[in-house]
């Protein structure tokens, strides 16, 4: 009997959590950034050729994701 007590306890408290995390989660924000023509990316010393540009924004450049990444193979 006290299984199904805390199996019961345990689902409403998932529920409430899943419920209440989208409403108190902030909104989605717009932002600008800019295209970084000029980020040379060295790997080894060697040179990585990118799918995709860099992007600046608020002075910090962002380089792309995985699908560049994987064929450098970074931290293996």
């Amino acid at each position: 009997m006290k299984k199904i007590g805390c199996l019961i306890t345990g689902l409403a408290l998932g529920l409430t959590i899943s419920v209440a995390s989208p409403a108190l989660a902030q909104t989605v924000k717009s932002i600008t950034a800019k295209l970084n023509t000029t980020v040379s990316v060295l790997v080894n010393g060697e040179k990585v050729n990118l799918n995709a540009q860099p992007i600046n924004y608020n002075n910090l450049n962002y380089l792309p994701g995985w699908g560049d990444w994987k064929s450098v193979r970074v931290g293996r």
